[in-house]
């Protein structure tokens, strides 16, 4: 079997801090190499405060980031007065959409980067993510269900080379 592709969004680094989180445990599997992880370009700007365990932050800092073609800047956005990577074309939603957040908008780069990735999954635990993933026929998952889909190997420890005690 392939090794599964899965694109994190912010929510599912910020989530595995916690350590009995499923987002840890995909994490845990990943440097184990049950997962090829990359994380949405924006990882680095969303995180509103640094990744405090070490191993972790090491281990985030040394993912691909994933980038969207389409760029756009939004001059009355007082939020955030930044040019940012995007493209709504491609899910068939007309521009703007002003019926959305501002990050709502901006997470659409994020599903963009993985769609034209090609990567297997894109995991997330942001509901409106999940939805609008899914509704694109993207395969959209939590970091649980990518857990409950590929179940870790049982690892059975070699029979003892010792005899038995007399």
């Amino acid at each position: 079997m392939a090794l599964p592709t899965l694109t994190l969004d912010t929510s599912a680094v910020i989530a595995a801090s916690d350590e009995s989180s499923a987002a840890a445990e995909l994490f845990r599997r990943a440097r184990a190499g049950d997962f090829d992880l990359a994380v949405c370009n924006r990882v680095d700007f969303q995180l509103k405060r640094p990744i405090e365990d070490p191993d972790l932050a090491a281990f985030v800092a040394g993912l691909p980031r994933l980038l969207s073609v389409g760029r756009w800047a939004d001059p009355d956005n007082d939020e955030l007065p930044i040019d940012t990577w995007g493209n709504f074309v491609w899910a068939g939603q007309p521009e703007p959409r002003p019926e959305l957040s501002v990050g709502s908008r901006l997470d659409d780069d994020h599903l963009d980067a993985h769609k034209r990735s090609g990567r297997d999954h894109f995991v997330t635990l942001d509901d409106g993510q999940l939805r609008h993933g899914r509704r694109l026929g993207l395969d959209t998952l939590t970091p649980a269900d990518v857990l409950a889909r590929y179940p870790a190997s049982v690892c059975e420890d070699p029979p003892s080379s010792r005899s038995p005690s007399s």
